[in-house]
């Protein structure tokens, strides 16, 4: 599947931003993956032109952030990008390999957490493995790519989410965890389930990170979070989406 999908990308430029204060670092970054077909890249040194760069359009397919930035961390980088309306896929670089420090990193949203020091070739595959799940076609067990409900349309083929006709800022690892959700609908999916499911390496994902992505998309998804007419909660067992109809 990797290779299809990298061959697709191929096809346009995969945006790649590097938010790195290294000069060093950075400049590796830039020269290893600026040698790679499919990547324009472009990289900063702080948080908040990273937040610039994030802003404007067309925006950027994958985000390496280092954790430890001058200023704001990558961590509250991470939190303040999560409120924009990206698409953008986050891969935490880090030298700390703490178990705390990748739960937080992955309870604020990002896709992967990767150890610094790490060889150039583990962290492309990384990038192309995030890649892969945000790109590749998805279809469930019914051969079905989108499902139209009745505020919500869902596109699992482009990863595309609207609602009323205004696009759902859904990130790639959202996407994974709803389309799960879709094809076992009207079924409650236990939250480790869905952690082993959606989660490559599930040894740094707690159960209560499940419970925090899944309400970020509650909060996207439905009119009235507190009374949701898609995503339910099924107390002391997991999760269950609901639909009357769908297409």
């Amino acid at each position: 599947m990797a290779v299809n999908t990298m061959e697709a990308a191929s096809q346009s430029p995969i945006r790649l931003l590097i938010v790195e204060d290294s000069e060093a670092a950075s400049t590796s970054l830039l020269d290893y993956f600026r040698s790679k077909t499919p990547y324009t890249t472009t990289t900063v040194g702080d948080a908040e032109t990273a937040l610039r760069y994030l802003s404007r359009p067309p925006g950027y397919d994958v985000v390496l952030l280092d954790v430890s930035l001058p200023g704001k961390s990558g961590f509250e980088l991470l939190e303040e990008a999560q409120a924009l309306p990206l698409e953008s896929s986050f891969l935490l670089l880090s030298s700390k390999d703490r178990l705390q420090d990748k739960l937080r990193g992955f309870n604020l949203g990002a896709d992967d957490y990767v150890v610094k020091p790490c060889a150039m070739e583990e962290l492309e595959a990384r990038v192309e493995a995030v890649l892969c799940r945000r790109l590749a076609p998805a279809a469930d067990s019914k051969g079905t790519y989108t499902y139209a409900l009745d505020d919500l349309t869902i596109n699992f083929a482009s990863n595309t989410c609207f609602r009323e006709g205004q696009r759902v800022p859904l990130t790639s690892l959202e996407f994974e965890i709803l389309e799960y959700l879709v094809e076992q609908r009207g079924r409650t999916v236990p939250r480790k389930e869905l952690r082993d499911a959606v989660w490559e390496n599930t040894d740094d994902i707690c159960l209560r990170t499940i419970d925090r992505h899944v309400a970020k998309i509650r909060n996207k998804i439905e009119q009235d979070p507190e009374l949701p007419a898609y995503l339910q909660t099924v107390y002391g067992k997991g999760y269950e989406f609901t639909a009357a109809e769908y297409a």
